[in-house]
């Protein structure tokens, strides 16, 4: 039995009611941190590693996401505790913390706080900085009047993250994260629409630490002077190269895709690829004595379903998040309509909603429109076509306060719409 199969068994026993999906990403993350880029495969275009970025998205509560978490850390600090950044962190701690020790990992709990920060002053530059990580360049470079010229060389960077669907939504909904890859480049695992059955939590503290041990292990065996190559059997590529065709350039055929989706769907492969290299380094140091891992076909069939169920979440969560923005905003635009005369321009609820891009306003009046609780018309005014957004049901329109006032007030305090 595998690694991997061996840590889903005990993680379930410990987390029963975490999805195996979640057990499954944060088993590969655990594995992938631990093993940086002390081994890559040679692709046409650069080297890949295993790190991988994982972000687990479900409730609170019902699917013990932070229990499932813990067991991966745990394991990686009992292995390798070194590999340990702040999970919380500016752009400058980061880059200190990087110059002590450039192979790195930090486990976010809620990583909607991390994003959300990144708008502040202290946070200037911190996406821009995650997503060079994430591509793993060759080094980073950067001058500071106190320390000159610092350069990191072979930077590594694992980021496991978790946060709730309601709490992400307005960022999984942003276009610009999308539009610069930011999302794409993680692994999204979102969870099931039914609970798992009830199961008693058990402890499993013998499994978990002979897994630690095989990591010791294999920590040792991956401190050389140099990267380990992996090799890639001639089959195992072949189907990656299917895989990779398919995901960057037949599926992107379909006029219908969204950018977000886009994204996703093109750094597929090489997710599969870091997916493969983790379960074969594995493999590899359990039972060949050849000098670095090889890709094998069981390797890449795996990861490649792998990733495309990954990209399958990706995608629901980019749908889920922009269907409840679109919902929410409905409600703001039909709480405005209930405390006016029923009916406002679309002017006017640009002027009210002035933060909100005009895209998104359009979505929602079409889905509010949609859903038959506004009517959408125009009329001839003194200055040609208005067009106007009137509630489909009068009842409970309060008419107390002039449409103007009601305007004013949501742009003063918009969030009161």
């Amino acid at each position: 039995m595998s690694w991997l199969e061996r840590y889903l068994q005990a993680a379930s026993r410990v987390s029963p009611l975490t999805p195996r999906e979640f057990h499954t990403a944060i088993g590969l993350w655990t594995v992938s941190a631990l093993i940086g880029r002390r081994v890559v495969a040679r692709l046409p275009w650069g080297e890949v590693s295993p790190t991988l970025w994982v972000l687990i998205l479900a409730p609170s509560t019902v699917f013990r996401k932070t229990t499932a978490l813990g067991i991966g850390r745990d394991l990686l600090r009992r292995a390798k505790p070194s590999v340990f950044a702040a999970h919380q962190f500016t752009p400058e701690a980061l880059w200190g913390e990087l110059q002590t020790n450039p192979h790195r990992a930090a486990v976010v709990d809620e990583f909607s706080l991390l994003v959300a920060s990144t708008s502040r002053d202290y946070m200037t530059g911190s996406i821009e900085l995650l997503m060079q990580l994430a591509d793993e360049p060759p080094w980073l470079r950067r001058h500071t009047k106190g320390d000159g010229d610092v350069t990191i060389q072979r930077p590594s960077f694992a980021l496991l993250g978790a946060s709730t669907p309601a709490s992400l939504k307005r960022f999984i909904a942003d276009e610009r994260l999308w539009a610069s890859g930011f999302w794409a480049r993680f692994a999204v695992v979102v969870a099931p629409d039914e609970r798992l059955p009830w199961r008693e939590a058990e402890a499993a503290d013998v499994e978990l630490a002979a897994l630690a041990d095989e990591l010791i292990k294999l920590d040792a065996r991956l401190n050389t002077d140099s990267p380990l190559t992996a090799s890639i059997a001639p089959e195992a590529w072949a189907l990656w190269a299917e895989f990779s065709k398919e995901m960057t350039y037949d599926a992107q055929a379909d006029p219908t895709l969204s950018d977000g989706f886009r994204a996703v769907l093109g750094r597929a492969p090489t997710q599969a690829m870091r997916i493969a290299l983790t379960l074969a380094t594995l493999d590899w140091a359990r039972t060949s004595q050849e000098r670095t891992p090889t890709v094998q076909l069981a390797h890449i069939k795996a990861a490649t379903a792998i990733a495309a169920s990954l990209a399958e979440d990706a995608q629901r969560a980019i749908e889920t998040a922009q269907r409840s923005v679109v919902e929410e905003l409905g409600e703001r635009i039909l709480k405005l309509l209930r405390m006016t005369d029923g009916e406002a321009t679309r002017r006017e609820l640009q002027r009210a909603f002035s933060k909100v891009k005009p895209a998104d306003l359009e979505h929602a009046i079409s889905d509010l429109r949609e859903r038959g609780l506004v009517e959408v018309f125009s009329e001839q005014g003194r200055g040609g076509m208005t067009t106007r957004v009137r509630l489909a049901q009068q009842e409970g329109v309060h008419t107390g306060q002039p449409l103007g006032d009601e305007l004013s007030n949501c742009r003063t305090v918009e969030r009161g719409c």
